[in-house]
């Protein structure tokens, strides 16, 4: 939610991503309860958190654009 951008594209030769594959539903979880339990974030963002967790992302777009862009494909 605080960053602008998760991914950019520069034409067809760089692509570069924000998010991280290996971090799993599970450790999320465990970064919004440390996160509750801190003053560094405000009640409304980690509350906003938790409740888009389990929510439907749009991993399968980004998916077929980086598998284009491994192969060489525009």
């Amino acid at each position: 939610p605080r960053c602008q951008f998760a991914g950019l594209a520069y034409g067809d030769i760089i692509f570069t991503v924000q998010p991280h594959p290996e971090i799993t539903d599970p450790i999320l979880e465990d970064y919004i309860r440390v996160g509750q339990n801190s003053s560094r974030y405000p009640m409304d963002t980690i509350q906003a958190a938790h409740a888009m967790l389990h929510s439907p992302s749009d991993a399968s777009p980004f998916t077929r654009r980086l598998a284009q862009t491994l192969k060489g494909a525009t």
